[in-house]
């Protein structure tokens, strides 16, 4: 990070937000059960803000952000790391039941997400995109409820995920549309006014995905009931409230180093030879990042 020439904070992290889910759990032919974000699956919101509830905007607030207070007069390292762990828990029997019968012949989990390195100014509220990365998760396990526990699953596709698409900057607004065909297109999609550094509002705001999703029970034969309603709800007036940085910042002085002009330059030469595509393809544009505050 350059020196910060103003009075102004700058927290930088990861953000994360989720902008398609399926998530089935399939009985035999009893019906099956499905975890849902319903403004996100409507088509309502490009993206649900994937943080932990607390430290919107950012993903976490220990190892994922770091805070700078201006004005300063060095150039400062970060160490920022983040990490995604899924801990999905499935009833072996119908969730509508209070029984132990095993019922579960499948499990499906598809879902795409938006990664992105931000720099952001809590005094102003700009946010600038250094990093964009898209991933996906894709699960299908088929179940025999009827062997011995140990036995039962088998993984059935795939067994290596597609990698990570990293580009620098915030790559463009298209990306958000949801590989669901047809998908209605809500205002965050249509409005600029609903974009703040090029992320759709609704991945900086409340309901995170843990808060917003809700669980449904599709029988067969009879209407779905929701099990597990959501915790909070999606609302086009939730407001950007960003997370005090600072308020995180005691015990990791070890993740901001001090370094010098020249090691500057070295960084940025080393970015440029990663970073530098092929003759014919498109040159990426550079990140404003060191314009912006210089």
């Amino acid at each position: 990070m350059p020196p910060i020439r103003r009075k102004e904070t700058w927290t930088v992290g990861w953000i994360q937000a989720c902008d398609y889910m399926k998530f089935i759990n399939q009985y035999g032919t009893i019906g099956c059960s499905s975890w849902e974000i319903p403004a996100l699956k409507s088509g309502r919101i490009p993206a649900v803000s994937d943080s932990d509830g607390v430290s919107y905007p950012w993903y976490g607030n220990t190892t994922e952000i770091a805070t700078i207070v201006g004005p300063t007069d060095s150039y400062r390292r970060m160490n920022l790391t983040m990490n995604d762990n899924f801990y999905p828990s499935v009833t072996w029997d119908i969730p509508v039941s209070e029984g132990t019968n095993a019922h579960l012949t499948r499990i499906v989990r598809d879902q795409s997400f938006i990664t992105w390195l931000a720099a952001v100014n809590e005094t102003t509220k700009d946010i600038i995109v250094l990093k964009t990365v898209r991933w996906n998760f894709y699960l299908e396990i088929d179940i025999d409820p009827t062997r011995e526990l140990g036995q039962r699953a088998r993984i059935v596709a795939p067994r290596a995920q597609k990698q990570p698409l990293v580009t620098n900057g915030p790559g463009e607004k298209n990306r958000f549309q949801s590989p669901v065909r047809g998908r209605r297109r809500g205002p965050d999609n249509n409005s600029n006014s609903t974009y703040v550094g090029q992320i759709p509002i609704s991945a900086l705001v409340r309901p995170s995905a843990n808060n917003a999703q809700t669980l449904i029970w599709r029988p067969t034969e009879r209407q779905p009931i929701v099990v597990v309603p959501a915790k909070e709800e999606h609302r086009d007036t939730n407001e950007l409230i960003l997370f005090n940085g600072c308020s995180a910042m005691h015990g990791k002085e070890s993740i901001i180093k001090e370094i010098s002009k020249q090691e500057v330059i070295q960084l940025q030469q080393m970015a440029r030879k990663q970073t530098s595509p092929p003759h014919n393809q498109h040159r990426e544009r550079e990140s404003p990042l060191f314009s912006r505050w210089n």
